[in-house]
This record gives structure tokens, C-alpha cells and sequence, in this order.
């Protein structure tokens, strides 16, 4: 078959596109790419490193990382690209100890300088690690290059450890079969919006241990050989204009970002407005990942479009790791907005803006081709347009299953057929997604999405940040009742009489926009809101933390404000 090795290999020999990392000061072509590669895998091989065998790297994007990915794939082995840090929940070496109690590494590759706890968790389970500095001095000649291991299609290139909103990692299994039919899918759905231009310049920030990072900053620019620019997030999120700049200097016309880091970053982007600075009429970018809210949408067009973007380059992306990435996105047309009820039973009915109870949605789009995406219902039965349930996908795209773990693979991914946990449905021919299964809560009958309220207290009210509220429901054993429960991250030192005016902004704002009376509001501390690598909140982790009274700095008290 043919290999992402193959496509390097390929393009190599027919131009030489330049790849760009700006936080190391860098620039590399891909023959230089294709060179550094051949001698990293020797250096693997001379390491001990056999087909098959799982190599963790421990590294922030940039040229490195990029390297030994591809001079993994070189021998046959399978790549396990981690978060290279904690968080301030759980230790890094704890972190290391559940991913390898999934996979078994046989070898981790760190940065230099490097925290400890990494090298306790290698000598405590008797674990190899090297530093990446050994692949600099590493020195060969050309006669001494290995050859590329063959692969078949159903082999395993790289386990993505799915975080979601679970304590215990999964980890995806990705063949190269899945890889190439993905990286296909992308080249396909660009050149549809762009008119049947293939990607010329691409650009990323998005961490490489996450799936969409990984498919956007390193597999999609090698399998189209085009000019890639390549950051780690935070360089992205220090200096956001900067960002925007380098995509306007390279005619960047193919990226992605995320809702939540363009509601805090897109305020910053629109001081270019008016420095005739940057041009970005080439640039289409994606926002995938997690829910994305009409807000951001409309905050993309206020402040991208006079910067030379049209409307309909600012697309919406929805996929799965288990899918290898994408299953649906708008392609050449604008994004549509719509109002939307949800009943009881399922139905869905389109409203006017004015309804009481009408929820505003974005449109993913139609499935990709060679995608089939169905909505079922709990007894998996197919529905029709405008009913709710879970969105299940077949592709060529979906894994096999779970590594070592053939009781989730059961759950999910049985027969070929991915059941995603996201309840959706489709209008019009296009998929909108309403909400995480397990996350929704049901209020005095209504459907209460947490995502909405937390967006909704984190763009309007200034004292919040993005990403620094969470809600969640309590049973109240005592009134029999579900209560909600509002945890807000107090991140500027505030006295006591600020903390409670506060509060009452809140409630007040969460009840003008959702007609809901929130029972509690907990200040709580800074990094309390743990997220996956790609910024979504670990849900499961946060409300059983909270449950358990493991959530520090609490200040819980009853807001008793009139509305």
C-alpha cells in the first residue's frame, strides 16, 4: 500500500516545499526532512527498537517531533505521541503510568531537560528513555540507511490516546489503512472549497498528541507535500496576532483552531484591523474539535473579514479520534444558523428566533464522501430528519477498536460501525450536534445543555475566562429534586464583596439568557476546570472531584439574590 513514507518520498522527489517553525527559529525542505528521518530510524533501530513496538514521545511541536514520527513509521513501529506535561490534578508520572498500563512502551523519548517524574516512572517500571539530544549527536552515513519496512493496510501506525472526559486513557488504534483514507478525506474536502485547488500553504498550533493537531500539522502537509508552518500551542496563544501575521506572510490557505481558543484569542486578532498588516484572502480555516457556538462564528466574521477572509471560508469541522479525524464539514457554502426546539420524545422543530425555548445551532455540513453517518435511537434504529439521537459513522476511517480494551471496543466500535456518545441530527441534508450524551441534563423537563450556560457566562461577563465555568446537576435527596450547580474559577485575587457581586451578575445573566435559576455558584481555584489536549473540559474527572470534595479552595454559598 501506499504509506505517508511513500507521499514523503514522493513529493520529495518532485519539489521541495518548506516547512517553517517559527518558535525554534527553523526551516527545513522536504528532502532535509526525508534525510532526518532515515537518520533517526537508525538511530531507533541501533536503540533496539523493533516492528511493532510502541515508542512514546514526550515533545511540544516542532521539528523533532515531526522527525520521529516519520522515522517511526520508517521501522514498522507504532507511534504513542503524548502530552508532554501534566496538570496541576495529576502527576505527569501518573499520567505515564495509565498510558503504558494501556500499551506496554518499550521506549520513551523525552525532551532535554526534562522533569523528573518522567525518568522516576522509566526507572520505577524499568522502562528505557532517551533524551532527544542523542538523535542530534547521532551520526551515519547514507550507505547505513535502513530501508522502509513494508506495512499492509490493517497494520497499526500509532495508538491516539483519546483523553475525552474519562479518568482512564484509551487508546485508539489508527492502521495506516485508516491514516491514508483520512489524509484523503482532508486533500478531498479542501479542494472542494477550494474550487479543486489542493493545499498549497497549511499551518498549525494545535498539540500533535491530539488527533486533529496531528493530522492538520504533520500528515495532511507531507501527504500533499505543500509549505507548512508549524508552532507549538503556546506560541499561539502568547502572541495571537503574531500568528495571524505569519499566516498572511506564507499565504497560509488551510488551518484550524478550536471555539474555545478563538473565544479567547479573537478580541486580541482584531487589533490588525486597520494596520493593513495582514492579508488573509487565501486563508480558509476550520473550527472543529468541540462544540462550536453561532457567537464565534460571528465573532470569525467580525473580526477575520476585514482582514480579507469571505464568509465562506470560515468552515465547520466535526470528527472523532476513533474516526482518525473528519466525518462531516461545510465546504463551499456559508454556515447555516438555525433556531431549533427539542420535545420529550425526540422531535426536533424549527422556530423562529423569538421562542422561548429555541436553542441556536451552527450546521456541520453533509458527511464526507465515503462516509455514511446515521442517527439512531436507544434501540438502534435509523431516524429520519429532525429527530435526535446518537450520531453513529461508517467510513474507512473507523478504528478497529480500543487497544487492550475489547470491553469499550464492544461498546463502541463493534462491527465496524462507531456509536460516538453525541447526540445530533440532520436538517436539510446537513449534521448539527446538540450535545455529549452523558452531559446533558434534564430540568423540570427542558434539556439543559451545560455547554450553552458556560459559554454564555464565559463571553458576557468579563470577569469569567474562557474555559473557567462548569455546570453540572445535583441530586438533592432531601427536596427530590435536581439541582444546579455552577463552579466558576476565581483567577484575580478578589475580595469578599466582589466574590458576591459576582455571583449575583451570574445569576442574573444565566437567567435573562437560558430562563434558568442556577440553586448554587462556588468560586473554586484557578485550574480547577482540567481540559483534554485539544481544550475541551474533562467533564467526568471535574464533577467527580467535585462529588468527592476534591476540589480545592471552595467558597460554596447559596445565591439568594432576587432576580
Amino acid at each position: 500500500m501506499v504509506t505517508i513514507i511513500n507521499k514523503l518520498e514522493e513529493h520529495s522527489a518532485g519539489h521541495n516545499s518548506v516547512w517553517r517553525f517559527p518558535a525554534e527559529n527553523q526551516e527545513v525542505d522536504l528532502v532535509q526532512l526525508g534525510h532526518l528521518s532515515h537518520q533517526y530510524a537508525l538511530a531507533l533501530r541501533e536503540l533496539g527498537v523493533q516492528r511493532g513496538q510502541r515508542v512514546a514521545t514526550i515533545l511540544d511541536n516542532g521539528l523533532d517531533l515531526v522527525v520521529l514520527l516519520l522515522a517511526i513509521w520508517r521501522i514498522g513501529a507504532v507511534a504513542v505521541p503524548l502530552r508532554p506535561r501534566g496538570n496541576v490534578q495529576l502527576s505527569y508520572r501518573k499520567h505515564l503510568q495509565n498510558y503504558d498500563d494501556v500499551c506496554d512502551l518499550s521506549l520513551a523519548i523525552h525532551a532535554s531537560g526534562f522533569d523528573q517524574e518522567t525518568l522516576d516512572f522509566c526507572q520505577q517500571r524499568n522502562k528505557r528513555a532517551v533524551c532527544v539530544d542523542y538523535f542530534h549527536a547521532y551520526r551515519s552515513t547514507d550507505s547505513q540507511l535502513p530501508k522502509n519496512v513494508a506495512v499492509a493496510a490493517d497494520d497499526l501506525a500509532l495508538l491516539q490516546f483519546s483523553s475525552g472526559s474519562t479518568g482512564k486513557p484509551k487508546g485508539v488504534m489508527v492502521t495506516h489503512g485508516m491514516m491514508m483514507a483520512q489524509l484523503d478525506n482532508i486533500r478531498e474536502n479542501h479542494a472542494i472549497s477550494r474550487g479543486g485547488e489542493t493545499v498549497a500553504s497549511s499551518a498549525s498550533w494545535l498539540p500533535i498528541n491530539h488527533d486533529m493537531g496531528l493530522f492538520i500539522g504533520v500528515l495532511s502537509p507531507v501527504h500533499t507535500g505543500c509549505d507548512n508552518l508549524l508552532a507549538p500551542p503556546s506560541f499561539y496563544m502568547r502572541n495571537p496576532k503574531r500568528w495571524f501575521k505569519l499566516l498572511s506572510d506564507y499565504n497560509v490557505d488551510f488551518t484550524f483552531s478550536t471555539n474555545s481558543v478563538l473565544a479567547s484569542t479573537l478580541n486580541n486578532v482584531s487589533r490588525l484591523q486597520g494596520t493593513d498588516e495582514v492579508n488573509l484572502e487565501q486563508l480558509h480555516m476550520y473550527v472543529a474539535a468541540e462544540k462550536v457556538s453561532p457567537v464565534i462564528i460571528r465573532k470569525c466574521y467580525e473580526v477575520l473579514c476585514p482582514l480579507g477572509m469571505d464568509k465562506s471560508q470560515v468552515h465547520i469541522g466535526y470528527g472523532m479520534a476513533e474516526n482518525s479525524l473528519g466525518c462531516a464539514c461545510t465546504k463551499s457554502h456559508y454556515i447555516n444558523i438555525n433556531q431549533f426546539v427539542f420535545e420529550e420524545n425526540g422531535q426536533v422543530s424549527v422556530v423562529k428566533s423569538h421562542h422561548p425555548h429555541a436553542i441556536e445551532l451552527v450546521a456541520i455540513g453533509p458527511p464526507d464522501k465515503n462516509h455514511v453517518i446515521t442517527i439512531r435511537d436507544h434501540f438502534n434504529n435509523i431516524l429520519p430528519e429532525l429527530r435526535l439521537g446518537e450520531i453513529n459513522i461508517e467510513s474507512p476511517c473507523v478504528s478497529p477498536g480500543y487497544y487492550n480494551n475489547p470491553a469499550a471496543t464492544q461498546r463502541s466500535l463493534e462491527g465496524g460501525r462507531l456509536r460516538t456518545g453525541d447526540l445530533g441530527f440532520f436538517y436539510q441534508g446537513e449534521l448539527y450536534f446538540y450535545s455529549r450524551r452523558d452531559d446533558m441534563l434534564v430540568i423540570g423537563g427542558r434539556n439543559i445543555i451545560p455547554e450553552d450556560v458556560e459559554f454564555t457566562v464565559e463571553e458576557k461577563l468579563s470577569f469569567v475566562r474562557v474555559g473557567g465555568s462548569f455546570l453540572l446537576g445535583i441530586e438533592n435527596s432531601a427536596k427530590g429534586v435536581t439541582e444546579l450547580v455552577l463552579l466558576v474559577e476565581n483567577h484575580a485575587l478578589r475580595s469578599t464583596e466582589e466574590m458576591l457581586a459576582n455571583r449575583v451578575k451570574i445569576q442574573k445573566r444565566v437567567y435573562q439568557e437560558h430562563d434558568l435559576l442556577l440553586n448554587k455558584i462556588i468560586i473554586c481555584a484557578k485550574g480547577t476546570m482540567e481540559k483534554t489536549s485539544s481544550g475541551k473540559k474533562r467533564r467526568k474527572i471535574i464533577r467527580d472531584r467535585f462529588v468527592n470534595n476534591q476540589i480545592d479552595n471552595l467558597e460554596m454559598e447559596y445565591v439568594s439574590t432576587a432576580i
